[in-house]
């Protein structure tokens, strides 16, 4: 068992070497549709893009690290680690003469994430540590 301090230091050195630089981690953006407006009071829809599925695959920086943390994670495994530490973030993007459009993307939290691996062993501590070293 890790003390707090032990733990942080770790997370710390987890979201280094995989080049993580916030507690979140985002997927590209996809709209909800809306409308753009201009200086003439004209008014343009933004259709929405089709959305992606709520799965591991849809969500590459994701899948991506979790190939680098344990390259053989089962696909039944990534989905749990999904599920269980990532949503869907939306918000309003406005332009200046009135016009919104809602957007949404994946946001993964990262410390969830993080110890949800440790729980199922695939943080390795000697991994992270022995950059220390070298």
């Amino acid at each position: 068992m890790r003390t707090i301090n032990e733990h942080n230091q770790l997370f710390d050195k987890f979201k280094e070497k995989h080049n993580i630089y916030s507690n979140k981690l985002h997927s590209d953006t996809w709209s909800r549709g809306g409308c753009h407006n201009n200086c003439w009071g004209d008014s343009y829809p933004v259709y929405a893009d089709r959305e992606p599925s709520f799965h591991y695959s849809s969500f590459s920086k994701f899948n991506s690290l979790i190939n680098d943390v344990f390259y053989s994670i089962s696909d039944r495994e990534k989905d749990d680690l999904f599920r269980l530490s990532v949503d869907i973030d939306s918000y309003v993007n406005r332009d200046y003469y009135g016009g919104s459009e809602r957007v949404a993307r994946f946001e993964c939290d990262v410390e969830r994430l993080f110890e949800l691996l440790d729980e199922k062993g695939y943080i390795d501590e000697d991994h992270y540590n022995s950059e220390d070293e070298q």
